[in-house]
């Protein structure tokens, strides 16, 4: 079962903004800490809790799990982004997250990861156009914590992934943003690469494993009334295979997608503060494929200093 966790948020880390401006992006995308409002600085806390209740294979259709085979994850993160310039900024993000027992695994808690970027704005919106939107492009590298599915425990076991998938990764993207009040639309769109990793392999040969390229794209739409904005949005992800090689053999994944839908809601008060609720369903569309599929329940606070 879901439960809410008021605190701080989750990956794909991109701040909810004014509902009264720019509170078209969710944080539930693929970009790292940006500002697309009016503010100088943005400071964000945010919980998402996640159940994982469903698995999509290479090819055919989804699978989902019986309710005693549901895995639970709650993650905690903080961020914050800052303007350096009229048009640059820079920004950060740190997440915990806490993942509960499974199959024979005991819960675990942990830093996940730590990502910095920055980010410039591309094409302004300082003077009114019909058409043009505001687009802001970014580029992010996040450092992971923990272990990943290929380290192997004292015993020689492998050791569980609880915070991560334990490889450093660098992401461009861009914000593509525009306004018709009351409503809004936007679009994100990134490229990543993780950085491959040699493992031991304990009493086989080490093994190096390269998790190659991946993208996602995310549409977002909304209305806004007063202090109010409700919205949807549906993203695509895409993965290549990782690539395992080692002195005994090599072998090529097979490649990942999933297609997630999302709900916003979002309100404003004190002037400048926002609360937001998020709620996202990786099992409503596909194809996905090669994948675990989770529903996800997230709240999130959001703090602006304006210039």
């Amino acid at each position: 079962m879901f439960v809410v966790a008021i605190v701080f948020m989750l990956w794909n880390l991109i701040g909810v903004h004014d509902a009264n401006a720019a509170a078209c992006c969710s944080s539930q995308s693929a970009a790292p800490s940006v500002i697309t409002g009016d503010e100088r600085t943005r400071f964000s806390l945010a919980s998402t809790v996640s159940q994982v209740v469903a698995d999509a294979p290479p090819a055919g259709l989804s699978v989902f799990r019986e309710s005693n085979d549901f895995e639970n994850s709650i993650a905690q993160t903080l961020s914050a982004a800052t303007l350096v310039s009229d048009r640059f900024q820079i920004g950060s993000a740190l997440t915990w997250l806490h993942r509960g027992a499974h199959a024979g695994d005991p819960s675990q808690s942990g830093i996940s990861q730590w990502t910095i970027g920055g980010a410039f704005e591309a094409v302004t919106d300082w003077t009114y156009h019909p058409i043009r939107p505001k687009v802001v492009t970014f580029a992010s590298y996040s450092v992971p914590f923990g272990s990943s599915i290929y380290d192997t425990s004292s015993s020689g076991s492998a050791a569980s992934p609880a915070f991560g998938t334990g490889f450093q990764r660098l992401t461009l993207g861009a914000i593509v943003i525009k306004s018709f009040h009351p409503w809004d639309v936007s679009s994100t769109l990134e490229a990543h690469r993780s950085i491959s990793r040699t493992f031991s392999g304990g009493s086989s040969p080490d093994f190096r494993v390269t998790p190659g390229w991946g993208g996602s794209v995310l549409l977002n739409g909304g209305r806004v009334w007063g202090a109010h904005r409700a919205g949807m949005r549906i993203g695509y992800e895409l993965d290549q295979g990782r690539r395992i090689e080692s002195t005994l053999n090599d072998s090529q994944g097979k490649p990942q997608s999933r297609v997630s839908v999302g709900f916003d809601y979002a309100f404003t008060f004190a002037s400048e503060m926002l609360l937001a609720a998020h709620y996202t369903d990786q099992t409503l569309l596909g194809p996905s494929r090669n994948v675990a599929l989770s529903r996800m329940l997230g709240i999130e606070w959001s703090m602006p200093l304006q210039r």
